[in-house]
């Protein structure tokens, strides 16, 4: 039967672990097969006409557990394997491929193949997968109240099966009693109670881990986040003090810019004649370049040259006579020490 609930932890790790070990416990029968001896207990075939007890005469399914009563089997039946044949008109047999599947993966595959490939719904059948794929990936489907019908009169009789074969005859395909909701009375095998012992053990080490995984990764995202606000405020600091470095700096940079182009216009008012006047003046990079007015402007180039603060004074364009005028255009350039 496919379980609808929700997955608990670790529930596709326990899935890939079940089908790796159905798979290896199926290889393991391929190369030692194992020899089962036909079962020495009854045989109940139930079929859409009753059921037969042994090759009995079939009789209706609401008189087996009276009839098994009034025979005074049940005690005995209680003591020895029982087996139950469904026939074939009990169930539908689906092929999903002729190939194997993973057990868990066979079990989503028959739940999609009924919802989208037959009129039942999920909530009026059981499907069962068996575990041994001899025909490929094949399931089956049993109606709810066929399953409950049978459960209800094995109930009466006390009786719990041992073994459940879909199909009359030799070819019945066995499938865990379990998977079809039926009254079992089949204990787990040593094996199998030690294998899910150990499975029981990882999964509860696993839990743990995680547990502990968890705790320590809440812990871990408190500082995280702790130190994430430190870090924020420092840097928050840090960006504001930066800023008050930067204008200070910005404040030097400009009082000494100031104070060398005070010193600059200082000299150049020194050197330059009183015969000479300017017109424009502009210093860039440590290249400056005046314009102006002068009497005699190629003293100017001496003048400006003698003085330890300029250097490579030159003209950068004509010198020009202004008629009506007494003093001549000039315009030119030179570098200071410092640039």
């Amino acid at each position: 039967m496919i379980s609808r609930k929700p997955a608990f932890p670790f529930a596709a790790l326990f899935s890939a672990f079940h089908d790796f070990f159905l798979w290896w416990r199926e290889e393991m029968r391929t190369f030692w097969p194992v020899s089962r001896a036909s079962p020495t207990g009854p045989r109940v075939v139930i079929s859409k006409a009753g059921f037969s007890l042994d090759g009995s005469p079939t009789r209706p399914i609401d008189e087996l557990g009276q009839d098994l009563l009034a025979l005074g089997l049940s005690k005995e039946l209680g003591r020895i394997p029982v087996t139950l044949v469904l026939d074939e008109d009990q169930f539908l047999k689906r092929v999903i491929s002729d190939r194997r599947l993973p057990h868990s993966r066979l079990e989503r595959a028959a739940e999609l193949d009924v919802i989208t490939r037959t009129p039942f719904t999920l909530a009026e059948i059981r499907i069962v997968v068996s575990p041994q794929q001899k025909d490929g990936a094949v399931f089956y489907i049993l109606k709810n109240g066929i399953v409950e019908d049978i459960a209800g009169q094995l109930t009466i009789a006390s009786l719990k099966i041992d073994r459940l074969l879909f199909g009359s005859g030799a070819t019945g395909a066995a499938v865990p009693v379990k998977t079809a909701g039926l009254p079992t009375r089949r204990r787990l095998p040593l094996w199998q109670a030690m294998a899910v012992l150990t499975v029981l053990l990882w999964t509860f080490g696993l839990v743990h881990i995680e547990q502990k995984s968890s705790q320590a990764s809440s812990v871990l995202s408190a500082e995280i986040e702790e130190a994430t606000k430190n870090a924020h405020s420092a840097r928050q600091e840090y960006d504001r003090y930066s800023a008050r470095i930067e204008k200070l700096r910005a404040l030097d940079a400009r009082q000494t810019e100031s104070a060398s182009v005070i010193a600059f216009w200082s000299e150049l008012t020194r050197v330059v004649p009183d015969t000479a006047f300017l017109t424009d003046f502009s210093l860039q990079d440590g290249v400056a370049e005046i314009t102006g007015f002068g009497q005699q402007p190629a003293a100017l180039i001496s003048a400006i040259e003698t003085s330890p603060a300029f250097r490579q004074a030159r003209f950068t364009s004509p010198v020009v006579r202004i008629p009506g005028f007494q003093a001549e255009h000039f315009a030119l350039s030179f570098q200071s020490e410092g640039g």
